[in-house]
C-alpha cells in the first residue's frame, strides 16, 4: 500500500510537471505568434514605404527629364543626372527593405 501511494504521488507530480510544461509551451507559442504578427506588420509597412519611394523616384525622374529638356541640357548631362538620382533612390529603397 505504501508503494502504491508513493507511485500515485510520483504520477501526480509528473502530471503536474507535464501540465506546467504544456502551459509554458502555450505561452511561448503565443509570444512567437505575436512576434511574427508584429514582424509581418513591419514588413508590410516597409513594403508600402518602398512602393511610395519607387513612385517618388519615377516622379522625380520624370521631373528631371522634363526640366532638363526645358533647360536644353545635353543628353550626356541629363543621363548622368538621372543616373545619380536613380542610384540615390535605389539606395534608400534598399535601406528600407533591409531594416
Amino acid at each position: 500500500e505504501e508503494e502504491l501511494r508513493s507511485r500515485q504521488e510520483k504520477d501526480a507530480s509528473e502530471q503536474a510537471e507535464r501540465e506546467a510544461a504544456a502551459e509554458t509551451m502555450k505561452a511561448t507559442v503565443q509570444a512567437l505568434r505575436e512576434q511574427v504578427e508584429s514582424m509581418q506588420a513591419s514588413l508590410e509597412e516597409q513594403a508600402a514605404a518602398a512602393e511610395r519611394l519607387e513612385a517618388e523616384k519615377r516622379s522625380l525622374c520624370c521631373q528631371v527629364e522634363a526640366q532638363s529638356e526645358e533647360m536644353s541640357i545635353s543628353d550626356h548631362c541629363q543621363a548622368d543626372l538621372v543616373q545619380d538620382i536613380l542610384v540615390k533612390c535605389s539606395a534608400v529603397v534598399n535601406m528600407l527593405l533591409h531594416v
